[in-house]
Parts: structure tokens; sequence; C-alpha cells
């Protein structure tokens, strides 16, 4: 189930409210069984942040350990756009143009994967994590290191 920017801007604000300065932009929400859905103004078009709850593993198989937020996802849609634009041998279109799919993986909360893809009309990608064999650069997948904004992997499919 989708869940509204409201509500998340509502947790936000009340977790302020009490103090809390971690800094943890986290909106897990453990044991709820619903994919959880960062969304609204505050996140790019075509994006969506799964939690561990939701999925066990990312589109390579490394086990979900943390739900990035919002300030992970934009540290981490800037350095994949800077990547993209460098490198031109990777043969993909601009990030804008793929939905992408974010889940946080590693022993800290500093790494997220990303699965992207660029054909979702027939997928349910805003609600479960969309492996494809193939496809070509319609889809790939990355890793960033958010402290560092290093881009570490990014693979994008083979041709059938």
């Amino acid at each position: 189930m989708r869940r509204l920017l409201v509500l998340t801007a509502a947790l936000t604000l009340l977790f302020a409210a009490c103090g809390d300065d971690s800094g943890d932009e986290s909106f897990d929400d453990p044991g709820s069984g619903t994919t959880e859905v960062l969304e609204g103004d505050d996140l790019p078009d075509q994006v969506v942040v799964f939690t561990p709850d939701d999925t066990e593993t990312d589109a390579n198989g490394e086990p979900l350990t943390w739900t990035p937020g919002i300030e992970d996802v934009l540290s981490a849609e800037a350095a994949l756009a800077e990547h993209i634009e460098a490198d031109a041998s990777l043969g993909v279109d601009p990030l804008e143009t793929y939905a992408r799919q974010y889940v946080g993986i590693g022993e800290g909360e500093d790494v997220v994967s990303v699965n992207a893809l660029c054909a979702v009309d027939d997928l349910d990608w805003e609600d479960q994590l969309v492996v494809v064999a193939d496809g070509g650069s319609c889809f790939w997948q990355a890793t960033v290191d958010l402290p560092t904004s290093e881009v570490l992997s990014f693979t994008v499919n083979g041709e059938a």
C-alpha cells in the first residue's frame, strides 16, 4: 500500500519535535508488511524506496539492512547523474528517464543500491523490486557510497 508524503512529513515533524538529533532520515516502519513508498515534491519523479520488510535482497542478491531516507536518495541521485553524464561509454540515457528503486545495503547506513528501469508500463515496479534478465541499457543497477558520493558499481543489463 502506498503511503502519502503527508504521513511521512507528519512522522518527521513528530520525531523532530521529540528532540531526535540523530539525523537519521529513515522511514522504516518495522512489521508493517507493506511497501514504504516515499513520494512527493521532495523526491524526484519515478523513485520508490523499499524497506527490509518489503524485500530481502536488492537486484544483485545483496541483503537489505536499512531504509534510505529522502536525503540519502537525493545524494545518490546527484552522484548517479554525474556518473552517467561523465561516462558516455555506459550507453545509458539520462537518469531522470528511468524509474528507480532504492534500497539500503551494507553494514552501516551508508550504501544504497539502485535498480533502474526504462520500460515500466507492464511492471508493478512501485510495489515490488523488479529483477530483469537482459534488456540492455533499458535496465541497470548501481551502488552508491553516500559519505563519498562514489558510484561503487554500475552494471548495465546485457542483450538477449
